[in-house]
């Protein structure tokens, strides 16, 4: 009985020093938001009003993954960095502040409104050695006749996370001034 009491002592204290390996082993992540703009008081008097038909993207980005695409063709993760959340999401947050520093309200319903902006997320990371995003888009008018179409490409020599947020913002500061404009 002793035998049996002492393989088993043995045996978890051989598992536990496993466990504590394993765990000290695993690489941290770092969690990165796109959002990095302060949300400041705007007075309007008068608000313009643009719904969001909706921001869809390639299946690849529906993730936090943060990617590496090189001339080739070829796109990898970067190891150990990743997206607090799904960058479509971090776009949208990102769309509604800059909306409401221009007196511009985003909204989806049914109530009728003068425009309305479609986003496609096209690209987001890094494309060589430099950070990249691409926004396909399209504007339209309330009797649904498209004004406005193409791509935002934002891009900028650098590869670090702090460019592709500087880039998004850009890119969005790009879109809201395109939709705003009569």
């Amino acid at each position: 009985m002793k035998r049996y009491f002492y393989i088993i002592l043995t045996t978890l204290m051989f598992a536990g020093c496993l466990n504590i390996k394993i765990k000290t082993e695993l690489p941290k992540k770092t969690y990165y938001d796109l959002d990095t703009q302060k949300l400041e008081t705007t007075v309007c008097k008068e608000f313009s009003t643009i719904q969001i038909d909706g921001i869809s993207s390639y299946s690849f980005l529906d993730n936090k993954n943060i990617f590496q695409k090189k001339s080739d063709g070829t796109i990898i993760t970067i190891e150990n960095i990743q997206w607090l959340d799904n960058p479509k999401e971090m776009i949208k947050n990102i769309l509604y502040k800059k909306a409401y520093k221009k007196c511009i309200i985003l909204g989806r319903s049914v109530t009728k409104y003068k425009k309305s902006i479609t986003i496609n997320l096209l690209f987001l990371g890094f494309m060589d050695n430099s950070a990249s995003i691409e926004l396909g888009y399209s504007i339209r008018d309330e009797k649904f006749n498209t004004q406005k179409a193409g791509i935002i490409h934002k891009s900028k020599e650098q590869k670090d996370v702090a460019a592709l947020q500087e880039i998004t913002q850009q890119a969005l500061e790009t879109l809201l001034d395109l939709a705003s404009k009569d």
